[in-house]
């Protein structure tokens, strides 16, 4: 009746993905199930994480292979299925739209230096390429400086595309931060939708 124009919406309910929703297909009134709503409206962001390198190094690091821990510091929040991570190489759980962005923070002990953050990103599972360059200097000694590299990345296969994540500086005087307890340098993921 209340397609007829009554007012009464009774109780709530808890829509599931079988329930029906009434369409009107071209002139002819059909029902389709909850599950094809998405489609059309979005359904919100579902996936997303954050990573940290836990401890300083110095130097180049193409990719930065260890110390990663996923961020557990108190109040962190996550969505979906997680990341997973080999050697510096990090594997999407799902295909999709998904930002990324690296994070680089460093510092130098020694004055007219430089620093570059990259992201690199593989469509083979073989060959990677930088994708996103977020760069530093650094003009006097003890001084900290922090980058950023930013990027959608179309994950048509989670078998072959991949990210890793390289720092590229111009010495040894150079260190890129690291911390178990906060986010230094490190890298979010982030959903965006179906590719």
């Amino acid at each position: 009746n209340l397609l007829d124009g009554g007012t009464s919406v009774g109780s709530s309910i808890t829509i599931a993905d079988a329930d029906g929703f009434v369409v009107n297909d071209g002139g002819t009134m059909k029902t389709i199930p909850a599950t094809d709503i998405p489609t059309y409206v979005g359904s919100g962001l579902s996936t997303a994480s954050q990573w940290r390198v836990t401890t300083n190094f110095t130097d180049d690091a193409d990719p930065i292979a260890s110390n990663w821990e996923v961020s557990d510091t108190t109040g962190y929040g996550s969505l979906g299925s997680a990341m997973s991570e080999s050697s510096g190489v990090f594997t999407f759980p799902s295909t999709g739209y998904w930002l990324v962005m690296f994070n680089h923070d460093a510092y130098s002990t020694s004055a007219q230096l430089w620093g570059a953050a990259q992201l690199l990103v593989t469509t083979d599972n073989s060959t990677y390429g930088s994708i996103a360059t977020a760069s530093t200097s650094f003009y006097s000694s003890s001084s900290f400086s922090s980058s950023v590299a930013v990027a959608i990345v179309d994950v048509t296969s989670t078998s072959n595309v991949k990210v890793s994540f390289k720092v590229d500086v111009a010495h040894a005087d150079v260190t890129t931060v690291g911390n178990t307890d906060i986010h230094r340098t490190g890298a979010t993921f982030v959903r965006l939708g179906d590719t």
